[in-house]
């Protein structure tokens, strides 16, 4: 029995992603006729095709797609992002009626301007390119399902999360699983389908009224009816690459999956059995293409007639509709001969200034250089000592990998601050009681599991003897004493790090959820301090 479609959120579903047909009826009835008599010569190149009675219509839609943007809407240093894609986009529109704009995740997220703005910075670019649908990725919920909603107000598309749920049942009203999208009369199915990652990748409080199902088992339900509302149907993943060929193998139906999560660049048509998957990397390095000829019979039953890339490359035919050069590969690069789009400048200059603004404020001054890099980073202790301020914990606890940036003898800004920490995810800090001996045992723990230690500390020490397996602890000091299993002790770090000591040790009374960042705490420690010196060392010693 196949499962009853939910209903996705009036408004979100259904949109016409047609172009301005009087500009263009001529010139795609010029071109449906060539591809009929192609079709009907060319049975070498399109031997899975036969032209039926005259009373067949021909319809040319193009599918182009990015994924993994992480807020790269106008990167200043580096090829890609989404001003440029947009402006091949408009390229590609001015040649094509039905164009459609499909984007696989993980877009609020990694930029100062995000960051500042919750993710609305790059949703307002994304209105201005003309997105049409996009699907929620893990990075979406960075800071937390409330902030997520508050962008996703701002959207002028649909993001879809099929199996994304309210926890106390029932879609989450914030995502619906699907929408059905008009091109030129051809209806296209986009079903949103997210990673189980991001319940692992994300600190329980922030995703606390949300649940992930199965995103296979809600391809099987849903996949059927909905196939039976559309022409063509459209997986917009963001479960990486690997899945998204297990997807193809395992739920039939889909004639397309685009996908996202792994930053995977596939850079060939790759096709599992009827099914093209497709993913561009991240960053909009690269913008994906996929063009395709949907033909209608008489009694109005529709089917992919034939796409480019699956039998042979278009750009091979001797005769080249209306003179355009299809693409000979999926994805077109996007490098720096490419200008930004316009509207997409306009949209995001607002945000850019306001993070100019807030980076380029003046907090205070290092009397010394204070690297990143080697044993017991700097930089990194730096940091830890400005978590165990802000929160006011017994120890604290910081990802030396986490921070990548150091602080050069000089004045420095909230920019220099904000650039010491080059990761996102789960920046948030949380602040847990443990007892000593939960203290020691998650330590020792993360040190065995990992063979090394990479971890900055603050307002403790530690004696640690070199073993095959990892360091061990040989000694631990707490507030200048000497660490007691059965006291009580509140430990403050990144909220992964705390989920890693709390897998380890295990559990521990949670008392503060995440709120302020490893950003915030670093900047409000250089402003308090004013004169910053070279933090010590030598709290973290190898016994030789």
């Amino acid at each position: 029995m196949q499962a009853a479609l939910p209903r996705p959120a009036s408004g979100l579903i259904e949109r016409d992603c047609s172009g301005t047909r009087g500009y263009f009826a001529e010139r795609i009835s010029r071109l449906m006729r060539i591809f009929a008599l192609l079709l009907a010569c060319a049975s070498a190149v399109w031997s899975s095709v036969r032209v039926e009675a005259q009373g067949s219509r021909y319809t040319l839609v193009t599918l182009i797609h990015t994924n993994d943007l992480h807020g790269r809407v106008l990167p200043s240093d580096e090829n890609g992002g989404l001003a440029r894609a947009a402006t091949v986009a408009r390229r590609i529109r001015a040649e094509h009626p039905n164009v459609i704009w499909l984007d696989a995740g993980d877009i609020i997220h990694g930029t100062p301007e995000d960051y500042l703005s919750g993710g609305i910075a790059t949703v307002s670019a994304m209105n201005a390119a003309g997105v049409a649908a996009a699907t929620a990725g893990n990075h979406e919920f960075d800071f937390g399902a409330d902030v997520f909603r508050r962008a996703l107000a701002h959207a002028q598309f649909p993001l879809l999360g099929a199996n994304v749920r309210a926890r106390e049942g029932g879609q989450w009203a914030s995502l619906p699983p699907y929408a059905i999208l008009d091109a030129g009369g051809v209806r296209i199915g986009v079903l949103g389908l997210a990673t189980l990652q991001t319940v692992d990748l994300q600190w329980p409080g922030r995703i606390r009224d949300l649940t992930f199902e199965d995103p296979f088992e809600t391809a099987r339900k849903l996949v059927p009816a909905l196939r039976e509302q559309c022409d063509v149907l459209v997986a917009l993943s963001h479960l990486g690459s690997v899945e998204d060929e297990r997807l193809a193998r395992e739920v039939p139906g889909f004639d397309f999956i685009i996908g996202g999560h792994s930053h995977t660049v596939i850079a060939d048509w790759r096709w599992v059995g009827d099914t093209l998957i497709a993913q561009t990397g991240a960053y909009a390095r690269a913008l994906g293409r996929i063009d395709f000829v949907v033909r209608r019979d008489e009694a109005g039953k529709a089917e992919i007639a034939s796409v480019n890339g699956q039998n042979t490359r278009w750009s091979d035919l001797n005769h080249q509709a209306m003179g355009i050069r299809f693409p000979d590969a999926p994805l077109i690069p996007l490098d720096r001969s490419i200008s930004p789009d316009p509207d997409v400048v306009e949209a995001y200059t607002p945000f850019r200034l306001e993070a100019e603004r807030f980076l380029s404020r003046p907090i205070g001054e290092a009397l010394a250089d204070i690297p990143t890099g080697g044993d017991e980073p700097p930089a990194a202790n730096l940091v830890a000592d400005a978590v165990r301020d802000m929160t006011g914990a017994d120890v604290a606890v910081v990802d030396t990998k986490s921070v990548s940036g150091g602080l050069r003898a000089g004045p420095l800004t909230a920019g220099d601050a904000f650039n010491l920490i080059g990761g996102y995810t789960r920046q948030h800090l949380v602040t847990v009681r443990m007892s000593g001996a939960q203290i020691r045992k998650a330590l020792q723990g993360e040190f065995v599991r990992k063979g090394r230690v990479e971890l900055a500390i603050s307002g403790a020490r530690l004696e640690l003897q070199p073993t095959p397996a990892g360091p061990v602890i040989q000694r631990m000091e707490a507030a200048g004493r000497p660490l007691e299993d059965s006291a009580l002790y509140t430990v403050a770090g990144q909220a992964y790090v705390i989920t890693n000591l709390m897998n380890a040790g295990g559990p521990a009374e949670v008392l503060a959820e995440p709120s302020e960042t490893t950003r915030e705490a670093a900047i409000e420690w250089i402003r308090k301090l004013k004169r910053v010196p070279a933090p010590d060392t030598g709290r973290i010693r190898f016994l030789q």
